[in-house]
């Protein structure tokens, strides 16, 4: 990472402020990368992994409505001999 003065970075801002365009690397002008958007994608990626972790439970117990829609899943993924099996 190369080392730049404020004066530089502040004009670099305000042209891409004037200009409306995304935030760009002040050197080779590629896009930064949107951390926001990562970090978003990892938390729902996370509560995604935590939700089935809790599916997978409830289907080992056995509980009638978790083998229903596991049933439906598999079906939706076209997986017919699968679907048979948990409803």
């Amino acid at each position: 990472c190369k080392t730049i003065c404020n004066g530089c970075e502040y004009a670099n801002r305000m042209r891409e402020f004037e200009g409306k365009l995304k935030h760009t690397c002040p050197f080779c002008r590629h896009p930064l990368p949107n951390f926001e958007e990562e970090i978003r994608k990892n938390y729902i990626k996370r509560i995604e992994e935590e939700a089935d972790k809790n599916y997978m439970k409830r289907i080992e117990a056995n509980e009638p409505v978790a083998l229903f829609e596991m049933g439906l899943r598999r079906r939706d993924e076209g997986d017919i001999e699968g679907a048979f099996k948990y409803m």
